[in-house]
């Protein structure tokens, strides 16, 4: 996914500092809010650390529109989640209760001030068409683990998303890497990932997933694959 066709909504513009001093969800869902109202756009975090918290029911910073992009400049460009539950980036279906189409996360840093929750997940994408997950970084210090770096599809049997593509990530301290549910047509490749929790789950894949492909897939002190696959080739 590139930025053809995105109106940028740069968060500094709507309020936020980027200087990791204070919480600035408020003022970063301003400008998706700004972003939804216009019919799409790319939310972009210049280089920069933006603290976030728990706002609504499980997430801190909510996107219910197509057409959404949320993109940074890099690991220079990071989200820090204060609140140890929750989702950071919700890609929300809302009350129409169809797919989000055409959204995706790009070049952003996910570093929490807090060990995250069972449960808590940086980027969730429940139901959507067509999501993009690219060039991002999972990498906390002082061994503050990620529960769960990315979480797509739904439990709910007729709410089948398709089209993911999940690609050059580099992962570290985590329990979970990637959680899918309900997910055909998912393709993730070149990513680098080291949980160090010892722990043998880096990608979970349950519910009927078809046409999972695999490949550059660097594995470290982890076992590749957990759960059932469906039509899969890794």
């Amino acid at each position: 996914m590139n930025l053809a066709g995105f109106n940028l909504f740069n968060v500094l513009k709507h309020g936020a500092l980027g200087t990791g001093m204070i919480d600035e969800t408020l003022a970063i869902q301003n400008a998706i809010n700004a972003a939804q109202a216009a019919g799409g756009g790319a939310i972009y975090f210049p280089s920069g650390q933006y603290n976030v918290s728990l706002q609504g029911d499980g997430y801190s910073l909510r996107i219910a529109s197509d057409n959404i992009l949320v993109v940074g400049d890099g690991p220079a460009s990071m989200i820090t989640n204060l609140s140890n539950t929750g989702d950071t980036i919700l890609f929300d279906e809302g009350p129409s209760q169809l797919p989000r189409l055409n959204c995706g996360v790009r070049d952003l840093n996910f570093f929490p001030s807090t060990f995250r929750d069972v449960g808590s997940s940086e980027i969730h994408a429940p139901y959507f068409n067509n999501f993009h997950v690219t060039g991002c970084s999972f990498s906390p210090a002082n061994n503050l683990f990620h529960r769960c770096c990315i979480k797509l599809g739904n439990t709910t049997v007729d709410k089948v998303s398709s089209i993911a593509h999940i690609s050059d990530m580099d992962a570290i301290q985590f329990f979970t890497f990637l959680y899918m549910v309900q997910v055909t047509k998912a393709r993730v490749y070149a990513c680098s990932t080291d949980s160090g929790v010892g722990e043998p789950t880096t990608v979970v894949i349950e519910g009927g997933c078809e046409g999972i492909t695999l490949s550059e897939w660097d594995m470290i002190n982890t076992f590749p694959i957990t759960g059932p696959l469906s039509s899969a080739n890794y």
